[in-house]
């Protein structure tokens, strides 16, 4: 009798473990599905709306371009050796007037052989009544420099020209902002304000509530301000008689963004 007793408290005790574990992995299955419970619902009701942010920096770095030309020399090696010669009195003039080893780059360098058409007498037929001729070597080698003092960069510009005898020139300025990041961060928010504003105002006309984002997209960037000018050196006739008249202005950072938001 009391075997038999012993059998039956053992074998409630096994159901007894095996509910218990029934239970707890139905508990975690449960617990664990409510972490994605409308995680794969489609958003049925939305609103898209956009944004803008600007805002305006005055520009602290001026960028410009200067090219050295070496034309019609004989051999490959005398225009290179001549434009070696340019571009190391134009490096030099740079330095001593401030501008970093870092914010002196080359952009292009090209060495290419130079043709013309001579005419020629016919004395058989048919014929040609031109014929190609060797012309020499032209070399270009061109540099863009970055001058973080601006209030200098006309002197500068102005300056650069009269080195290597004429034969630099300077174009592409441009005036930009070293560190923009910033700028496009504080754009953006600005952007995203208008664009929530747009949609408060949207849903209380309509009688709903923002739920959530569900699409985010931002496009735009800054604007690159030109510089205007009464006086600029190219070059080649030595005509620069002062420093070239520049304008900074502002630059102007844009950011654009489209918003949706699901609604209730």
């Amino acid at each position: 009798m009391e075997a038999m007793d012993g059998k039956m408290k053992k074998s409630v005790l096994w159901v007894l473990m095996l509910l218990m574990i029934f239970l707890g992995a139905k508990t975690v299955t449960e617990f664990l599905g409510w972490q994605f419970v409308g995680a794969d619902t489609p958003v049925m009701s939305t609103i898209s709306v956009s944004g803008e942010g600007e805002v305006f920096a005055v520009p602290d770095v001026a960028t410009f371009t200067y090219t050295t030309s070496v034309e019609r020399v004989k051999t490959a090696k005398e225009a290179q050796d001549e434009g070696a010669r340019i571009s190391n009195l134009a490096d030099e003039y740079l330095k001593e007037n401030g501008v970093d080893k870092k914010d002196i780059k080359t952009v292009n360098y090209s060495l290419q052989p130079q043709y013309k058409y001579v005419q020629i007498v016919c004395i058989t037929f048919p014929c040609n009544p031109r014929e190609q001729e060797f012309d020499g070597f032209t070399l270009t080698h061109s540099v863009q420099v970055k001058v973080r003092d601006i209030d200098s960069a006309g002197d500068i510009i102005s300056g650069i020209t009269s080195v290597g005898d004429n034969k630099v020139s300077v174009g592409g300025l441009s005036f930009t902002i070293d560190d923009e990041d910033a700028l496009k961060e504080e754009a953006r928010e600005l952007a995203i304000y208008d664009a929530k504003s747009k949609a408060k105002a949207l849903t209380k006309d309509l009688g709903v509530r923002l739920v959530r984002v569900v699409n985010f997209n931002e496009y735009g960037g800054g604007d690159i301000y030109r510089a205007s000018y009464e006086s600029f050196g190219f070059g080649g006739d030595g005509a620069v008689s002062q420093a070239p008249k520049i304008s900074v202005g502002e630059n102007r950072i844009v950011s654009n963004v489209n918003v949706t938001y699901e609604i209730r």
